[in-house]
Formats: C-alpha cells, structure tokens, sequence
C-alpha cells in the first residue's frame, strides 16, 4: 500500500489524479449495473449459449489477468521515481478501459434473448460480472473515501501507520465468483439435455 501525508502541503499531488479517475469509474458501475435491459433479438438455444459461455468465460479469466496486473501497475506508478499526472492518468486509464469493458459485457449479456435453459445460463453470466463490478466498486469506494477523509479511512480500518501518515489501499484481490459453480452445473444439464 502506498503510505502518504495526511498534511495537504505534503500530499503528493498526483493523489488528486488518482481521485479523479476513481470517481469517474465509481460514477459509472452504480448505473452500469443497475441499468434494465430488455432482451432483443434472435431467441438463442440453449447449445449456442453454451458454447458462447466458453468464449466468455476465457474473456473473463484473461480480463481479471490483465486488471491485476494493471492495477499492479499503479501501484508501481505511484511508488516509482517518476511519478507525475501523466503516467497516473496512463495507469487509470488502462484500469477504466478493464471497467468499461466489463460493463459493455455485462449489458451485451442482459440483452440476449435466449430460451428458458438458455436464459439460466446468460443470468449466471451476468450474475458473474455484476460479482466482479462489485469488487471493483469497493475497491474504488475504499480508494475514494481514503483520499476524501484519510482520518475517516483509518478509524474505519483501525490503522495507525505512524502520525499523520495514511496507507492508501491500492491493491485489490479478486476472488472466484461463486457463481462459477453455478454455470459448470447448469453447462451439466445442457449436455444432457442435449443427449436425450
């Protein structure tokens, strides 16, 4: 974790940059996830959305690679000697394209129009993205209120660094979304449903 100055003539400028960008992401998961969409098109069977699930899945698996490692970048970033808006604004950039992503994804899957076990599978996929954009949305949350009241963040955390001293949580830690289970067991019953 970063550590930086709670005085604002020491606060390391380039923070604001890092407070910018984490409002602007924060600013479009609420909407994004929340947003109705109303299923259009084609009705899909249940075998195409089965195999498109896969293509989605190693879309996912690689997208959470490259936003860990991106993420870790920041980190980097903000602890290198060259640091400036410049490459904080590279660093968030990077990490908001991951953001916009997912939640392009996130209303592509809401908006398919599948049969009834199509239809259980496309609401795992979604439930799968909607679980990442939640980490993302507490991650950014703990950023934002650490950088808009570091005395906050610290009672909140029970932390004491040092006097006047404040670790910015810029690491993040995805876990498997329970709903992986879910989608292997429903993918079952389609390859059965399939053989009879």
């Amino acid at each position: 974790m970063l550590k930086f100055i709670l005085e604002e003539p020491e606060r390391p400028p380039i923070l604001d940059e890092v407070l910018t960008h984490a409002e602007t992401m924060l600013a479009k998961i609420e909407p994004g996830m929340e947003r109705q969409v109303r299923p259009a098109g084609q009705r899909q069977a249940a075998d195409w959305m089965m195999f498109e699930s896969a293509a989605i899945m190693t879309v996912y698996v690689e997208c959470v690679q490259s936003l860990s490692y991106d993420i870790g970048d920041l980190n980097f970033v903000l602890y290198g000697t060259e640091q400036g808006e410049d490459s904080v604004a590279t660093a968030m950039g990077r990490i908001e394209r991951h953001v916009d992503a997912v939640l392009w994804r996130h209303g592509k899957l809401k908006a398919l129009r599948c049969d009834p076990l199509g239809t259980e599978g496309r609401d795992i996929l979604v439930a799968i993205h909607g679980h990442l954009l939640g980490e993302l949305r507490a991650w950014l949350e703990s950023i934002i209120s650490t950088l808009r009241d570091p005395i906050a963040a610290l009672e909140k955390r029970g932390e004491i660094v040092a006097p006047g001293v404040v670790k910015l949580p810029i690491q993040a830690s995805f876990v498997t979304p329970p709903q992986f289970d879910d989608l292997e067991d429903w993918a079952e019953r389609c390859r059965g449903a399939r053989n009879q």
